[in-house]
């Protein structure tokens, strides 16, 4: 099997500026089509069991308006609180936007509860769209003619899940034209059996076949499942619907495959196996090993590999750990440290909390070592008087996931849907995914992440047999700016990347202009006198007391959803 290839993020220094001077604050009013709602936008809240920072961004951050990358008419959908899918755009001879009309009126099969997902719509292709009524139900719609403003078309409709009450939106979707497959991407939060709180992904493949009475009807072929202990800031499905592109705090890891069952690889001991001796002592999370080394040992001849079950460790080439563990350890969260005393320090985190009677199985080289014994009897030996700790001192119980925010990092990968292995890994460090917009409807969506004070975008792109992260394009100084807004809710950019937009939950939408060119003007530099050619520019757009549901850029207009109005803004 070929070993995942680690890629490096390279700025192209010519579409950077290290000469910008900044967005001038522009007073120049903005073209406002409004239109009031006559049914409100529908929403959902997390119920009290949903108490995670995963269910506060899933439920607080969730776009309540759907933009379609493959339509020019740049229109856009949401869903009233009748369960209607209401469309608009921009009519192209007055350029003004018109009153929201009914493509599709979703089946309720039963009223909405507090906890129920909010319903979720994206476009695998220019005929085809995914939706989920956020209960439990997903639907293939055909999207017929848009500009006639057609009804979309049932073509199939069914809870997809094992558990069929369990909720969740559609992450992405992706339409094969050559193998008339539809690959759609589910994600929901839900416990483990440790009760910390995990994202979940559900990789479903349909194809349509004709039925007895010669209808080609559509049905589910394929099954995949990944979970990660963390948020997924970015899940995208590649044009051809055998890769996934994820980028996740934690790392994501294949629990089923229906079309290629994971196989455990288990880890073969290497000739010459000799006995050794090692320490291990533990306590009901975690396991600590201790290997002692020859004398100044070398770093990267140390080999550590395990599974969640499996743990193997050696120095060059020699085997010095091997075999079954006692129980079960989350392998992504193994570290180890060579110690200034020559010895290999392994800790391992265990999956389920209790004492181990052993740390691998049937082996009788390892000598235990209790931590309680050994802490109650080192106040009546040590040498040394033992000093109060220092600083300040807080109770761990108060610390909350949100605490650890700013230490997280982050970790882009793509996943191959046959291998269930990463091909390519690209380490971002504590850098987020700030936005994540279409620049082509052909590919999955750019990755914006900051560079200094740009943000640069990434396209992911498989070209031949080549995969790469092309840098497309960079908004000047906009991490700065975003980093500012502490109360942004949304965060995007046109596909042309002229503008980008912070919103905030209510009140404020700022707009941010990249260089626009000057004509006819004799504009210079006040202290340098260099003549200037264009201008980057900041507008700000003010919606008084009211709540933003909803945004989406398009070139030329930007949408702005409430929940009982929606506007474009001429840009």
């Amino acid at each position: 099997m070929n070993a995942t290839a680690t890629l490096e993020l390279k700025p192209d220094r010519l579409l950077m500026d290290s000469n910008f001077n900044g967005y001038k604050l522009s007073l120049a009013d903005l073209k406002v089509t409004r239109k009031t709602l006559e049914i409100n936008v529908d929403k959902t809240f997390p119920k009290s069991s949903q108490y995670s920072l995963l269910h506060a961004k899933l439920f607080g951050l969730h776009n309540h308006l759907f933009g379609d990358q493959f339509d020019e008419l740049s229109s856009v959908y949401f869903i009233d609180q009748e369960f209607k899918v209401q469309k608009t755009y921009i009519d192209s001879t007055y350029q003004e936007l018109i009153h929201p009309v009914t493509v599709f009126n979703i089946p309720k099969l039963r009223k909405q509860i507090t906890g129920d997902y909010n319903v979720t719509l994206k476009f695998a292709s220019p005929s085809y769209a995914i939706l989920s009524d956020g209960m439990g139900k997903m639907y293939i719609l055909a999207t017929k003619n848009k500009q006639d403003n057609e009804q979309f078309e049932t073509e199939f409709s069914e809870n997809v899940l094992e558990n069929e009450k369990q909720g969740f939106i559609v992450s992405d979707a992706v339409y094969n034209e050559e193998n008339k497959e539809i690959n759609v991407l589910l994600l929901h939060i839900q416990q483990d059996d440790t009760d910390c709180f995990i994202s979940v992904v559900h990789w479903l493949t349909f194809k349509k076949s004709q039925s007895k009475n010669k209808e080609k009807t559509w049905g589910q072929t394929a099954l995949r499942q990944l979970q990660s202990k963390g948020e997924i800031q970015y899940l995208y499905l590649e044009k051809n619907g055998s890769y996934i592109n994820i980028v996740s705090e934690n790392n994501v890891r294949f629990i089923l495959n229906s079309e290629h069952p994971i196989k455990e690889t288990l880890l073969q001991p290497p000739s010459g196996w000799a006995e050794t001796i090692y320490t291990w002592s533990q306590t009901s999370a975690e396991v600590t090993v201790t290997v002692p080394l020859t004398q100044n040992p070398q770093k990267n001849l140390i080999q550590v590999s395990a599974n969640q079950s499996i743990i193997n460790v050696t120095y060059n080439s020699q085997t010095l750990l091997f075999g079954n563990l006692e129980g079960p350890i989350d392998s992504s969260l193994l570290t180890w440290s060579l110690g200034s005393d020559d010895t290999l320090k392994i800790m391992l985190i265990k999956q389920k909390e209790g004492d181990w009677k052993e740390l691998i199985k049937g082996d009788r080289q390892g000598k235990y070592i209790d931590i309680a014994a050994t802490d109650h009897l080192e106040k009546y030996t040590t040498e040394t008087e033992v000093t109060p700790q220092s600083g300040t001192t807080f109770n761990s119980q108060q610390i909350e996931e949100c605490d650890f925010e700013g230490d997280k990092s982050e970790t882009f990968e793509r996943i191959c849907g046959i291998t269930s292995k990463p091909t390519h890994r690209v380490h971002l460090g504590s850098h987020q995914v700030i936005l994540s917009p279409y620049l082509n409807c052909d590919w999955p969506p750019a990755l914006g992440i900051r560079h200094d004070v740009d943000i640069c975008l990434w396209q992911p792109l498989f070209e031949g047999e080549s995969f790469r992260c092309k840098h497309e394009g960079t908004l000047l100084a906009f991490g700065y700016v975003q980093a500012s807004k502490t109360n942004r809710k949304f965060v995007t950019c046109s596909p042309n990347l002229s503008y980008a937009v912070i919103s905030e939950a209510s009140g404020h939408i700022f707009i941010y202009q990249q260089n626009k060119p000057l004509l006819a003007t004799n504009m210079r530099h006040r202290t340098t006198g260099q003549k200037i050619t264009n201008i980057a520019q900041q507008q700000v757009f003010h919606l008084p007391n009211q709540d933003i549901l909803g945004l989406f850029a398009a070139n030329n207009h930007l949408f702005i959803l409430g929940e009982t109005f929606i506007l474009s803004l001429n840009i």
